[in-house]
């Protein structure tokens, strides 16, 4: 998305933001590795860090690593079908977020910045200010909308599937899960925004009816790009007749029974 996840995210806003910092660091390492003197021992672990992070972010998140990189396995990141969803919207996977990001913070402040290189340094001091800006939202949760209307859940989903581009056949396969996963994922959002509204948090009544105006609009649009344009999508992969008759009928399928409702 972007993460999703892509986007997006497809872990979330803060995933997705750390995956995009984690490609600029792995550029960044490798970028001067051809015109400064052999790397010390303590640049060498921090080219490491940057790689394990970059990983770690995107390991069982396969759509954003779709979206991010073009060979996962070039970082040791195999998927399966379990890693083929939208991630989880909770209170338990906010918590289990922020205490990665303390965790990287905490592992970046052992490296002595003296000691490393030009574009480490860069790398260095973009990775503290990002990780700074997002540790300053913990415990704000709750002030977020989910549903905001542009920017919110709704648009984001929708520009997920509409930008997904199809690579290989395989893609189908992680294409059309995460389309009928976004029934259960969705059903995750409404019931987070539900205790937001409990909590005295939820957003006010014109947002709300600019939320509502949105979903309807999507409702009644979206179908001519997930669905209408769906066989021009994927029309490079060179599937067989039968095998793209079955991809667009589930498609079709996945997008009435699991997008549409959700």
């Amino acid at each position: 998305m972007k993460k999703i996840i892509n986007k997006k995210s497809l872990k979330g806003t803060l995933a997705v933001m750390l995956c995009a910092v984690m490609a600029f660091s792995v550029c960044a390492c490798d970028f001067d590795s051809g015109t400064e003197p052999t790397k010390t021992d303590a640049q060498i672990q921090f080219d490491k860090y940057c790689d394990d992070l970059f990983s770690e972010e995107l390991e069982d998140d396969a759509l954003t690593a779709h979206f991010d990189i073009s060979n996962p396995s070039d970082y040791g990141l195999k998927y399966d079908e379990e890693d083929y969803t939208l991630g989880h919207v909770s209170d338990e996977e906010t918590k289990e977020s922020f205490d990665e990001l303390k965790k990287a913070k905490t592992d970046l402040e052992e490296f002595d910045r003296s000691g490393l290189t030009s574009s480490q340094k860069q790398t260095y001091d973009t990775l503290e200010s990002y990780f700074g800006i997002q540790l300053s939202y913990d415990g704000t949760t709750e002030l977020q909308s989910i549903f905001a209307p542009q920017s919110g859940i709704v648009a984001n989903l929708f520009t997920t599937l509409s930008e997904f581009t199809f690579y290989e056949k395989d893609d189908t396969d992680l294409y059309l899960a995460v389309l009928k996963d976004t029934k259960r994922y969705m059903d995750e959002c409404i019931e987070f925004t539900r205790k937001q509204a409990e909590d005295g948090y939820f957003m006010a009544e014109d947002i709300a009816q600019q939320s509502i105006d949105e979903c309807e609009k999507h409702i009644k649009n979206d179908k001519s790009v997930l669905v209408d344009e769906f066989e021009s999508r994927i029309k490079s992969l060179g599937l067989s007749d039968s095998e793209k008759k079955t991809v667009v009928e589930t498609n079709k399928k996945y997008f009435e029974e699991y997008y549409i409702p959700a």
